[in-house]
């Protein structure tokens, strides 16, 4: 369903902009993950980390960086 969605919005838009939540260096929820890296998978999307280190989490991104790479 999520990704005959997406096809719908892909075919009227150009440009989408798909925002995670969490962190993609979770794994534990990989299997089941439609918010981080799955739904960019879903889509062959480009992925651009970002992190706001007033609101924590910043180490995440260092984690999932290491992930990514392995």
């Amino acid at each position: 369903m999520i990704k005959n969605i997406y096809n719908e919005l892909a075919a009227k838009n150009e440009i989408i902009i798909i925002e995670g939540a969490g962190s993609p260096a979770e794994i534990n929820f990989r299997y089941k993950d439609i918010v981080n890296m799955g739904m960019a998978e879903m889509a062959d999307s480009p992925v651009i980390l970002v992190g706001d280190i007033d609101k924590g989490g910043v180490s995440h991104i260092s984690q999932t960086l290491l992930i990514l790479c392995f």
